[in-house]
């Protein structure tokens, strides 16, 4: 993908250092960005032997990439399934890292019930989807998850 557009980002309670090294808090910030461009490709595989499912994606665009790796084996109405993955910065150091647990069970054909356990990790004082750097470098996410096709 080879993509312009306008972004428009809005903050409250926004910290601001102040010139004299003081915090000031900002109760509304807008920050608006004219005809950026992005420049993104992916590529993906997935791979099926009998009950078991390998799966590959990666993506690179111009200020980060990453990639993952899925395995999962089909036990009838159960799918345990593991999940390694990677991130880096725009200039290839590793900024994150994560592993994922989990666990499908088929309730009917078109819905199922998801149970997850992910790690996160992150590398190089990097903020993730955070504003600012958080003080802890890992994390730990559980997650339930209804899917259904319609």
């Amino acid at each position: 993908m080879d993509s312009n557009y306008d972004q428009e980002t809005k903050l409250t309670n926004f910290p601001v250092q102040a010139p004299d090294g003081s915090i000031i808090i900002l109760p509304s910030y807008t920050d608006k960005l004219k005809n950026e461009s992005i420049k993104l490709y992916s590529l993906g595989a997935e791979y099926e032997f009998d009950a078991f499912t390998l799966t590959v994606e990666g993506q690179t665009n111009d200020i980060a990439s990453a990639w993952y790796a899925q395995g999962a084996y089909n036990l009838n109405k159960f799918t345990p399934y593991v999940t390694y993955g990677q991130q880096f910065d725009d200039h290839e150091h590793k900024v994150g890292d994560s592993y994922l647990l989990g666990v499908r069970y088929d309730l009917h054909y078109n819905v199922s019930l998801n149970a997850e356990w992910q790690h996160f990790k992150a590398y190089r004082n990097a903020s993730g989807a955070f504003v600012d750097t958080p003080e802890d470098d890992n994390a730990n996410m559980y997650t339930i998850i209804v899917n259904f096709v319609f």
